[in-house]
């Protein structure tokens, strides 16, 4: 299995959704590839891991649309099989991809929902699945609603490696 993951943005440092992702790389038995919105110490320990990734431009509602020509290529060439959306702002890409591309897509929101107009609109974008880490991050998201077959409620446990800053 091929797993294509969505990672809107990478803000210079390694922080929990991408410490779990990491772990994910590192542990899951599929084939990972990722799509990061900008570099940094992400993109260099996803090198150091041997994960094919690729680095687009931050993507923002303005851009959104331009890029999914973009990555639904990188889909076809990576022969990828599952979407994987970390955020809202991950969601916003992968549930339009899903849409144009028909690969199922699994949104993995840690939370909390942003109140930005584009941030709310996401929601409404269908998944496969929802997964949050929390039973409160289940409450919230119920609260404001979504558009999945399922929510499931996944503690995640970080990696134990240490962080870069930890180092």
């Amino acid at each position: 299995m091929n797993v294509l993951h969505l990672v809107s943005q990478s803000h210079g440092e390694i922080g929990g959704s991408e410490r779990i992702l990491l772990d994910w790389v590192r542990h899951a038995e599929v084939r990972n590839v990722v799509v990061v919105g900008g570099g940094g110490p992400l993109v260099e320990a996803l090198a150091q891991l041997g994960c094919p990734t690729y680095v687009v431009s931050k993507w923002r509602p303005h851009n959104v649309w331009s890029m999914l020509k973009e990555i639904a290529t990188i889909v076809v060439a990576e022969n990828i099989d599952v979407l994987h959306s970390c955020s809202v702002d991950g969601h916003l890409l992968g549930g339009l991809l899903r849409l144009k591309t028909g690969k199922p897509e699994i949104w993995f929101n840690h939370g909390p929902n942003e109140l930005v107009a584009w941030s709310r609109f996401a929601r409404f974008l269908p998944t496969d699945a929802l997964l949050v880490a929390s039973s409160s991050m289940g409450r919230e998201q119920s609260r404001i609603g979504f558009f999945a077959r399922e929510l499931t409620i996944h503690p995640c446990l970080l990696y134990t490696s240490p962080s870069p800053r930890d180092r």
